[in-house]
Protein backbone atom coordinates (compact mmCIF):
# COMPACT_ATOMS: atom_id res chain seq x y z
CA UNK A 1 0.00 0.00 0.00
CA UNK A 2 1.03 3.27 -1.00
CA UNK A 3 1.34 6.05 1.63
CA UNK A 4 -0.68 9.00 0.43
CA UNK A 5 1.13 12.44 1.00
CA UNK A 6 -1.07 15.62 1.72
CA UNK A 7 -0.31 18.31 -0.79
CA UNK A 8 -0.05 21.23 1.38
CA UNK A 9 -0.82 24.44 -0.57
CA UNK A 10 0.32 27.87 0.15
CA UNK A 11 -1.23 30.92 0.04
CA UNK A 12 -1.68 33.44 -2.78
CA UNK A 13 -0.44 37.18 -2.66
CA UNK A 14 -3.94 38.23 -2.70
CA UNK A 15 -4.61 35.69 0.12
CA UNK A 16 -1.89 36.86 2.50
CA UNK A 17 -2.38 40.59 1.79
CA UNK A 18 -6.66 40.25 2.61
CA UNK A 19 -6.29 40.93 6.41
CA UNK A 20 -4.47 44.04 5.29
CA UNK A 21 -6.59 45.03 2.90
CA UNK A 22 -9.68 44.59 5.36
CA UNK A 23 -8.02 46.62 8.19
CA UNK A 24 -7.43 49.58 5.04
CA UNK A 25 -11.01 49.45 4.48
CA UNK A 26 -11.92 49.58 8.03
CA UNK A 27 -9.65 52.69 8.84
CA UNK A 28 -10.77 54.43 5.64
CA UNK A 29 -14.44 53.87 6.13
CA UNK A 30 -14.43 55.14 9.84
CA UNK A 31 -12.39 58.03 8.65
CA UNK A 32 -13.96 59.39 5.48
CA UNK A 33 -17.45 58.19 5.91
CA UNK A 34 -18.17 58.18 9.79
CA UNK A 35 -15.68 61.29 10.25
CA UNK A 36 -14.35 59.04 14.12
CA UNK A 37 -11.24 60.01 15.12
CA UNK A 38 -8.17 57.74 13.53
CA UNK A 39 -6.49 56.99 17.00
CA UNK A 40 -10.12 55.31 18.40
CA UNK A 41 -9.98 53.33 14.67
CA UNK A 42 -6.73 52.22 15.16
CA UNK A 43 -7.55 51.06 18.61
CA UNK A 44 -10.46 49.39 17.26
CA UNK A 45 -9.09 47.59 14.22
CA UNK A 46 -6.10 45.51 16.09
CA UNK A 47 -8.76 44.68 18.94
CA UNK A 48 -10.97 42.58 16.46
CA UNK A 49 -8.31 41.26 14.30
CA UNK A 50 -8.69 37.55 15.47
CA UNK A 51 -12.93 37.62 14.45
CA UNK A 52 -11.81 39.15 11.26
CA UNK A 53 -9.07 36.61 10.75
CA UNK A 54 -11.46 33.90 11.38
CA UNK A 55 -14.25 34.99 9.37
CA UNK A 56 -11.62 35.57 6.31
CA UNK A 57 -10.25 31.94 6.91
CA UNK A 58 -13.97 30.59 6.82
CA UNK A 59 -15.16 32.44 3.57
CA UNK A 60 -11.32 31.36 1.45
CA UNK A 61 -11.88 27.58 2.92
CA UNK A 62 -15.57 27.35 1.68
CA UNK A 63 -15.10 29.41 -1.67
CA UNK A 64 -11.83 27.49 -1.90
CA UNK A 65 -13.48 23.86 -1.33
CA UNK A 66 -11.14 23.16 1.19
CA UNK A 67 -13.28 22.70 4.47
Amino acid sequence: MEAKKKEIKKPTLFTAVLPLIFMFVVLFTGLVIYSIDIKILQIISPKYIIITSFLVTVILSVSTGTS
